[in-house]
């Protein structure tokens, strides 16, 4: 259970630290998840080139279209 623990707490992090970006809880949750797995967050959502060489918390983005 300590794991999902964690990873709320990074998704709060996120989500009360860059409300700036205008990510939503969702998009805090996709984030969050894609770094704790170590895998790529993917999305067709071009807000999201905002986030290309911002540090957060180890994610990785990749931009469809």
């Amino acid at each position: 259970m300590e794991p999902r623990l964690d990873e709320a707490g990074k998704c709060g992090g996120l989500l009360g630290t860059r409300r700036d970006l205008g990510l939503s809880l969702g998009d805090c949750v996709c984030l969050t998840t894609a770094a704790c797995a170590g895998a790529v967050a993917v999305t067709a959502d071009q807000r999201w080139k905002e986030l290309d060489g911002l540090d957060l918390q180890g994610v990785r983005v990749e931009v469809l279209r």
